[in-house]
């Protein structure tokens, strides 16, 4: 399925667009730009790499073409932050974050926001641009004992793995991280 690289924001605005439409009587692209406006446009530009059905989108990001097109549109090497084994988060190595600052961030939402069945991983990977290259974020010591590129294919063994599963299940169990129907809250 076709990869969707969309911005954090713009998945945000999405999401309160249907909750502000109803309560301030606006029309949706009203609403949209309402919350756009709500939004602070300082701090870090995140981006969300998913496939078009949202279900096990991580996989996208092992793709070469995938790697590349990311590249394109942060302007040259980034980070990967495993969200779950639906959706990867991009960030822009331009950004001023360091890499244990990213590492801790993803412990602390696979840790307490994320059901065991959606874990991907919770190593921090990067991407270089000029050498078109994906490897793991961390410590030289650390690294060697990954056992190369093996060990860092794992997480989309798992999903692939998890892809499979999926085919065999019922398509109301098919999970949406990203759409919010805008009652009840």
């Amino acid at each position: 399925s076709p990869t969707i690289i969309t911005s954090l924001k713009e998945i945000m605005v999405e999401m309160m667009a249907g909750d502000i439409a109803i309560d301030e009587g606006l029309s949706e692209e009203e609403a949209k730009e309402y919350a756009r406006d709500m939004m602070p446009d300082d701090g870090p530009k995140l981006y969300c790499v998913t496939n078009e059905s949202k279900i096990n989108g991580a996989a996208n990001m092992f793709n070469e073409n995938v790697q590349k097109m990311v590249a394109d549109k942060l302007g040259g090497d980034y980070f990967i932050l495993p969200s779950s084994v639906h959706e990867v988060l991009v960030l822009s190595k331009h950004e001023e974050i360091e890499p244990e600052e990213l590492q801790s961030m993803v412990r602390s939402v696979n840790a307490n926001c994320l059901s065991s069945e959606d874990f991907l991983s919770n190593q921090i990977y990067q991407y270089d641009a000029k050498e078109h290259k994906l490897s793991i974020c961390g410590p030289e010591r650390e690294r060697k004992q990954e056992h190369g590129v093996e060990k860092m294919m794992n997480p989309a063994m798992v999903v692939m793995e998890e892809s499979k599963q999926y085919e065999t299940k019922q398509p109301e169990q098919t999970h949406e991280p990203m759409k919010h129907g805008g009652r009840g809250r």
